[in-house]
């Protein structure tokens, strides 16, 4: 039998990937709980209902980027070697556990409770700070904005790119995509 944890971590990983192939609109609680194994009845101990489960999704992603990004920061290499880490991070993110939470979030048909909007929100505005503290230390001449823009520029890449192509190689992908980020946070 499966604790808590375990069974809560299935529905969170079998829902975003329902999620991202039907669309929130078109994936039922019921669907999720019979994918996963459990009755609907079950899955409500775990979320309170299917907004709970879209919440915790994103949420869960964007908290896992930034502690991720600030062990990375806090290690004090240096900033190059600080920056390449973190894009290894970042693409390794895009092909992990949490890779349908920037394609579930951006989708037509979902929308974040007002609480986890803000919670997301206030997590991204973190991470990409310590984007730009990093980028700021090799580019001391670029503006906030244009490192922002950079930094933006390599998230899209990344994330549009690997939830897109269809790769037989998936680590020459990763490696390729890692290299085309780093150019875009230099220019």
């Amino acid at each position: 039998m499966k604790n808590s944890d375990d069974r809560k971590v299935s529905i969170l990983t079998v829902a975003a990937e329902m999620f991202a192939a039907r669309g929130y609109s078109g994936t039922g609680v019921d669907e999720i709980g019979e994918a996963v194994g459990v009755s609907g009845p079950a899955l409500y101990r775990h979320f309170a209902n299917k907004q709970a489960i879209l919440d915790e999704i994103c949420v869960a992603g964007v908290r896992a980027l930034l502690n991720e990004a600030r062990q990375i920061v806090e290690a004090g290499l240096p900033p190059k070697k600080t920056l390449e880490r973190l894009v290894e991070m970042r693409v390794e993110f895009a092909y992990g556990p949490y890779r349908h939470a920037f394609e579930i979030y951006r989708a037509g048909d979902t929308k974040l409770s007002d609480k986890a909007f803000r919670e997301q929100m206030t997590m991204e505005d973190l991470y990409r700070a310590e984007w730009v503290r990093v980028l700021t230390q090799i580019r001391p001449s670029a503006s906030t904005a244009e490192l922002q823009v950079s930094w933006l520029a390599a998230h899209h890449l990344i994330g549009y790119t690997a939830a897109s192509v269809y790769s037989r190689d998936e680590e020459e992908h990763k490696r390729h995509l890692k290299k085309m980020a780093i150019a875009v946070l230099l220019a």
